[in-house]
């Protein structure tokens, strides 16, 4: 590459020392050009690089040199104690009871949920049956009313002098919700 001399101008006492440093304005100088690549060359680090065809067949081919198993052999690192006893401890004891306790519990959970959501669906039924039949009985009670006062209007207009009318007109009665 190419680099130029540039001299430190400041105050220290390296003012005559002579640095070089690149050049900025040509960046592919140290590109191939004379093999028609655009790419730097590769630099080899010391490094050989891996060829998966030099590696061992067999992993078991790299035996303990101490004449031990290996561990993929013995079922693991800890060997025998990687497999489940055949015999019952109290640890598997409880657990086994625990399980059964818990699926125990789980069944009466459900049970009394479906329970209690069949209990809510006919409450549920009875209350908007009752709703039904309040609203009917008080539809009929009201058209009752209404009949009931539209007759009084029209024996009241056809018979009575007029100050009769003007009174009946007028409600003269507590109302039921107030308290004097």
């Amino acid at each position: 590459p190419r680099t130029t001399k540039q001299t430190i101008m400041a105050d220290s006492p390296f003012d005559d020392l002579e640095q070089e440093s690149p050049r900025d304005d040509d960046i592919f100088d140290d590109m191939n050009v004379q093999d028609g690549g655009d790419a730097p060359e590769e630099e080899d680090f010391g490094v050989d690089s891996y060829d998966p065809a030099d590696a061992p067949l067999e992993p078991a081919a790299a035996a303990d040199p101490f004449g031990a198993a290996s561990p993929a052999a013995t079922g693991g690192p800890f060997g025998a104690m990687d497999e489940p006893a055949d015999e019952d401890s109290p640890l598997s004891v409880w657990e086994a009871e625990r399980k059964v306790v818990l699926q125990e519990r789980a069944d009466k959970e459900n049970q009394t949920r479906l329970e209690e959501e069949a209990k809510a669906k006919a409450e549920l039924e009875t209350f908007l049956r009752e709703r039904d039949e309040a609203i009917q009985k008080r539809i009929s009670e009201n058209k009752e009313e209404e009949k009931n006062w539209r007759a009084d209007q029209e024996n009241l207009m056809a018979h009575g002098t007029r100050w009769e009318k003007v009174a009946k007109f007028v409600d003269l009665q507590p109302k039921k919700n107030e308290h004097r």
